[in-house]
């Protein structure tokens, strides 16, 4: 038994994991493999000496060869939810199965695989080419509405942003498992942007950012009300972006975005929109104002933020456009929800 192989798992109580690592029998569904009860779960394990060996090739068309050794982790899910497996990269790959089947499989990727799912068993394949076996540190968890709504977001938009994310991972529009929603019905004066780490279940901030100053009515500046995706609108855009890379512009670092819409927010590279620092967006100017100012178009978040945020999400220079996070900006009943 390897020191931090199966012995390590059948030990393990992060997150309320259960797992039996005895001899395979018919009765042990269990048996030889990490069968997780309770997410989010975290494993630091190695395939080195992996008591696997039964899967190489799988049925995700875009799944290399892999014919190492392997983890195998049978994850039972209470409810339908978008399940996220990632590592923390390394010589290992990630395989997620619907079954025991190497052709059922879901989802392939060298770091993160994810999909929505119902409830029952499925399976995370921590695989390896032979002789490049290594140590991992794998993170699993399952968002559902009730997730985001425990965090202060709304039903419906925990609903949509839901939706939303499932479809922008199907389509590899993204591979980071952080995600940034936005409600533009609250007012600028409250936290009304959430970024999640759905890999962990974990809120990493919970931030006000500005909305553009013609999409207010003139009257109440604190409330966006319109949108556009026309240059030179000073409005805000809704739909689906990408954090795009970094940079020091005019307010300090920020970093650029991607409108994945056609026609409701792919001009915002065009009209500079991007993320910026806003001193107008902190704490000492909206108790002197009640109310934090609006900005061009741009989502701008408090100063006193901007760095950690900018270093979280944007996307790292030389990447694949899929490292970008996805970003969510969210009214109902618009052009964009229809």
């Amino acid at each position: 038994m390897r020191t931090r192989g199966l012995a390590s798992l059948c030990l393990a109580a992060l997150g309320g994991v259960g797992s039996s690592c005895g001899p395979a029998t018919p009765d042990d569904p269990c048996a030889g493999i990490a069968c997780v009860a309770v997410l989010p779960a975290v494993f630091t394990d190695t395939t080195v000496g992996a008591i696997h060996d039964r899967f190489d090739t799988y049925g995700c068309a875009d799944a290399t060869t892999l014919d190492g050794g392997e983890i195998v982790y049978r994850v039972t899910l209470p409810e339908e939810g978008f399940f996220v497996a990632q590592t923390d990269g390394g010589s290992t790959a990630l395989r997620l199965l619907g079954s025991l089947d190497a052709e059922d499989c879901l989802d392939a990727h060298a770091t993160a695989v994810g999909a929505l799912l119902p409830a029952g068993d499925h399976y995370v394949i921590v695989d390896s080419a032979a002789g490049a076996e290594g140590e991992y540190t794998l993170r699993m968890a399952l968002t559902t509405p009730a997730t985001f709504e425990a965090r202060g977001v709304s039903a419906a938009l925990a609903a949509d942003a839901l939706t939303v994310f499932s479809n922008a991972w199907a389509w590899g529009a993204t591979r980071r498992t952080e995600y940034v929603i936005v409600d533009f019905t609250l007012r600028s004066a409250e936290p009304r942007e959430w970024v999640f780490d759905l890999s962990t279940g974990e809120l990493l901030w919970h931030l006000r950012v500005a909305h553009g100053r013609l999409s207010t009515d003139g009257v109440d500046l604190a409330r966006a009300v319109t949108f556009s995706n026309e240059s030179g609108s000073n409005q805000s855009s809704l739909g689906l972006f990408r954090s795009a890379g970094p940079y020091v512009g005019t307010f300090g670092p920020s970093f650029r975005l991607e409108g994945l819409e056609p026609g409701l927010n792919d001009a915002v590279c065009a009209r500079d929109i991007v993320m910026h620092p806003w001193a107008p967006m902190g704490d000492e100017y909206v108790t002197r104002c009640g109310w934090a100012r609006p900005s061009l178009g741009c989502p701008a978040i408090d100063s006193l933020l901007s760095m950690p945020v900018r270093d979280r999400l944007a996307r790292p220079d030389g990447t694949p456009l899929s490292e970008g996070v996805a970003m969510l900006f969210w009214v109902p009943g618009t052009d964009w929800h229809a």
